[in-house]
């Protein structure tokens, strides 16, 4: 059984951080990650501008992760990626991490997990599967948008910065949101209304249509009115939902909101 000082769980940016931190102390340290290192920064937001990141003014996400791990990495850190944790069992002084590739020893473990392993929510609306391939994308789009009629739903930052993203890239952009109110930050949403985006709140959508590719979203007003939004893409960006997380068995509250 291989053996460590320190196991971090998760190699998003507070794994990251921490590997640093532990490699400064000479600890021997291994990060492992279920899917890429990275963490939520590529593999739901790599095409998406950072703002808030200290020493970057504007930074894509896949950018910034690629310089984190870099950063790890030239520091010592072992990374495995695409190694799931199934169980962390504790003893007396130290720990055994269960992997679908084998146990490992260590004498601490840090969680690093966020979300955990996650999955984009889903609308879980007529249509929806069948296209889902077919024109309908999960909180991000492709690159060339120019000329596309696009229908964003969602109310948070990742929903009017996609629309953003996209209108700024040449597509015709409309946004729909089932609440009252937008959840985004003043200043994303600020930044859409610049662009004169339709933005429409208190509308459902029920429904996706199209034959060989999503060609027409369905919604209800607040009014009881039905519509239908034509459109060549749909970015669906109403979060994440949590999927076979080891947390629980740890003792670990999650909090699925």
């Amino acid at each position: 059984m291989d053996s460590y000082d320190l196991i971090i769980i998760g190699a998003g940016p507070a794994g990251l951080a921490a590997s640093i931190y532990a490699l400064e102390r000479q600890l021997k340290t291994l990060i492992v990650e279920a899917n890429v290192p990275g963490g939520q920064l590529v593999t739901l937001y790599p095409h998406k501008n950072i703002y808030d990141y200290p020493g970057f003014g504007s930074i894509k996400g896949s950018h910034l992760a690629q310089k984190m791990v870099e950063h790890a990495v030239h520091e010592g850190a072992q990374i495995e990626e695409s190694m799931q944790v199934s169980r962390v069992i504790p003893h007396n002084i130290d720990f055994t991490v269960k992997t679908e590739r084998g146990e490992l020893d260590t004498k601490a473990v840090i969680l690093a997990t966020g979300m955990g392993h996650y999955q984009p929510r889903k609308l879980g609306i007529p249509g929806e599967e069948e296209l889902k391939s077919k024109g309908i994308f999960y909180q991000k789009l492709p690159e060339r948008l120019v000329g596309k009629r696009i229908v964003v739903i969602g109310g948070g930052d990742t929903a009017l910065e996609t629309a953003v993203t996209a209108a700024e890239k040449g597509a015709t952009v409309t946004v729909i949101h089932r609440s009252p109110e937008f959840r985004a930050l003043e200043k994303t949403l600020s930044h859409a209304k610049s662009l004169s985006l339709p933005l429409y709140t208190s509308v459902q959508t029920i429904a996706f249509h199209g034959d060989e590719k999503v060609e027409r979203v369905e919604i209800i007003k607040s009014n009881g009115a039905h519509s239908f939004l034509s459109t060549d893409l749909v970015a669906v960006c109403i979060g994440v939902e949590l999927h076979n997380t080891f947390l629980s068995q740890l003792g670990v509250t999650i909090d699925k909101q």
